[in-house]
């Protein structure tokens, strides 16, 4: 594991995908959010 951490040639491209997880995350929340106030209205 200490490897995984030292090595950028592995850490970037991880860090790259762990960003675009979360911007994915948000959207769906996002989504989920705009349908319940919807129903509310």
């Amino acid at each position: 594991m200490a490897n995984w951490y030292t090595s950028p040639s592995k850490s970037f491209p991880d860090k790259r995908y762990l960003f675009q997880n979360v911007l994915l995350k948000i959207r769906f929340n996002v989504i989920i959010f705009v349908c319940i106030l919807m129903m509310v209205a």
